[in-house]
């Protein structure tokens, strides 16, 4: 159903499933790639931006990418998501290294 927006979940909140949160991923990504409303669209893109920040994203991404029945767009958007939090944690590691 492309009328279906990402609930009001903040990605970075607490206490809330893997489950729950990859359903409300793959919500967000169809709003944001099949929904014509744009208020919608904007909605999905910036939960999907805190989502990627979100702590959560490294359980969600994981199964997102080893389920073979997920939608090639989540499947994308996810290896997106890990490349971008592998590089951030590398930088913080180093970071880290250099300054101790």
């Amino acid at each position: 159903n492309t009328n279906i927006r990402p609930s009001s979940r903040d990605p970075r909140g607490i206490a809330h499933s893997r489950d729950a949160m990859r359903e409300d991923l793959l919500r967000a990504l169809d709003t944001l790639y099949h929904q014509q409303d744009e208020d919608a669209r904007r909605g999905a893109d910036k939960w999907l931006s805190a989502f990627q920040k979100s702590v959560q994203a490294w359980q969600v991404v994981d199964s997102i990418l080893h389920d073979p029945s997920s939608p090639a767009e989540a499947k994308y958007f996810c290896a997106l998501t890990l490349r971008t939090k592998v590089g951030a944690a590398s930088t913080t590691v180093v970071a880290l290294i250099a300054g101790g």
